[in-house]
């Protein structure tokens, strides 16, 4: 019986010798280094974006693709085009030299003293919403508003010409205090059913403005 025994004893001292220590044996091949890395997904670039004829001087930090498609004396206007999760819209700063007559809009009218009760009682635009604002650090009045026409149609005149507000147009107008005149910064959308969901996207943009005198 003594060799049968053995044979087992030896069997068994082999395998557990090929086993080995189960803390320091097995694949030794070192772990990837997670060192220095994030399980985020990475922010988009930001790049600065700064006015060159428009005064007061803007500058603000966009991220993603912003291009400034208009820069002049009165008007500048950043453009995002349409992206896959995001609507194609601007933003748009401008100092207005007349506005046209909501009764005639064939007819240009010297800028009324408040512009934010001009726009109240514009009868081819309906403001939704009116609240306080603060922008690039002036003071002033958000609007939310709708286009309520048929047709295209001039809403003010800056040094380019006409600013028009399209058919059926959803957007935001903030009227600032520009250092004793009135600013006016729109931001508006290709579809105005989006304007919202593009807000996503200008809100970082707007919260990063700075004016220079």
């Amino acid at each position: 019986m003594l060799k049968p025994f053995l044979t087992v004893a030896l069997m068994l001292a082999v395998f557990i010798a090929g086993c080995g220590d189960d803390d320091d044996g097995g694949d030794n091949t070192p772990a990837p280094s997670t060192e220095g890395t994030s399980t985020a997904a990475a922010s988009p670039a930001t790049e600065v974006i700064a006015s060159e004829t428009f005064e007061p001087a803007v500058a603000m930090t966009v991220a993603g693709d912003w291009d400034v498609v208009l820069d002049t004396a009165t008007e500048l206007i950043v453009d995002h085009p349409r992206e896959v999760q995001t609507p194609g819209g601007v933003i748009a700063f401008a100092l207005p030299e007349k506005v046209y007559n909501p009764e005639n809009t064939l007819e240009q009218q010297d800028i009324p003293a408040d512009l934010v009760d001009w726009f109240n009682s514009h009868r081819l635009l309906i403001v939704r919403a009116e609240e306080a604002a603060t922008l690039g650090g002036l003071t002033g009045t958000r609007l939310e508003v709708v286009a309520n026409n048929v047709d295209d149609f001039p809403l003010f005149e800056v040094s380019d010409g006409a600013f028009e507000i399209r058919f059926n147009e959803h957007f935001y107008a903030y009227v600032l205090d520009s250092d004793g005149q009135q600013m006016l910064v729109f931001v508006s959308v290709e579809n105005p059913a989006q304007l919202s969901t593009f807000m996503t996207a200008a809100q970082p943009a707007l919260d990063s403005v700075e004016f220079t005198p």
